[in-house]
């Protein structure tokens, strides 16, 4: 081929993959960039909303530190409607992360059934679950906001918000507090995802020192009630996995949170457990942490 054919075809093969091939393959990149970009936007979103929040709650209404549970540690109804209507704010983010988490397969069952589907099926699903994969930071962000907004819409604190839901859900109501989103109720199915609940620690550690607080305040001829908290601050300082009045609530507690039994079983699910109580910070112009 001379010198003089090969410009006369090569300008030619350049125009046709840049007006064809080459520019679909343009198109899909900045489509795909853009996509990205607006989907890290949307990750981004409910955990900026949550952190800006963070700190109104904070200085109005206080943080997990610093709550003193009332003298006989009954929670007034007033604040038990205004926790409810927390749960009730934040129910839709919390169905959406049981319906990310749903994507993935956790029983021996439905891992059976994958690993025999035809292969085209097996694709599906691996597209369903890298999709829910992209939307857990959103669904997530997106409950810490929600729960913020309305906790400053109830005027309640981090602290009363943890203690009540401790309460309710663990003490009266029994749930696992190491309940996770990739829980399996098949016992021949190990999964080692389960976060359990990622800020127990400090959660915990608040509600013992406020218990300890509702104890100094508790008079001293009140001895049996005295006598009642302090073994129950005991156990807890003996076993770091305990959380309060686990072997069963007083009764003043009790009658407290049981008129509203059903309401707390309908805002309750194990796939949003680990984050429910979580707090963010963020670190960078689009990084957040969560403790």
């Amino acid at each position: 081929m001379s010198e003089k054919q090969s410009k006369a075809r090569f300008p030619r093969w350049v125009l046709g993959c840049s007006a064809a091939g080459c520019g679909t393959v343009v198109l899909l990149v900045a489509l795909f960039i853009g996509w990205s970009v607006m989907g890290v936007r949307s990750i981004t979103k409910g955990f900026s909303d949550a952190v800006e929040l963070r700190s109104e709650i904070e200085e109005n209404f206080g943080g997990r530190e610093g709550y003193v549970p009332p003298a006989d540690g009954a929670v007034p109804a007033d604040r038990m409607e205004a926790f409810l209507a927390v749960r009730e704010a934040t129910q839709p983010a919390r169905d959406e992360i049981a319906r990310v988490f749903g994507a993935f397969p956790t029983s021996e069952d439905q891992i059976r059934e994958l690993d025999e589907a035809p292969t085209m099926d097996k694709l599906l699903a691996a597209w369903n679950m890298t999709g829910a994969a992209f939307g857990m930071g959103g669904s997530m962000g997106d409950l810490f906001a929600a729960r913020n907004e309305a906790l400053v819409a109830q005027q309640m604190g981090f602290g009363e918000y943890g203690y009540i839901y401790c309460l309710a859900y663990y003490a009266m109501l029994g749930r696992d507090p190491e309940a996770g989103p990739m829980d399996s109720a098949d016992s021949d199915v190990n999964v080692n995802v389960n976060m359990g609940m990622m800020h127990d620690g400090d959660v915990r550690d608040a509600l013992v020192d406020g218990l300890q607080q509702q104890l100094d305040a508790v008079p001293a001829e009140d001895t049996e009630w005295r006598g009642r908290l302090e073994q129950e601050l005991e156990a807890l300082r003996d076993d770091r996995k305990r959380m309060p009045w686990q072997d069963g609530l007083p009764e003043a507690i009790a009658a407290s949170l049981e008129p509203y039994r059903e309401r707390l079983e309908a805002t309750y699910h194990p796939a949003a457990n680990p984050f429910e109580l979580a707090l963010n910070r963020k670190q960078g112009s689009m990084s957040f942490t969560t403790e």
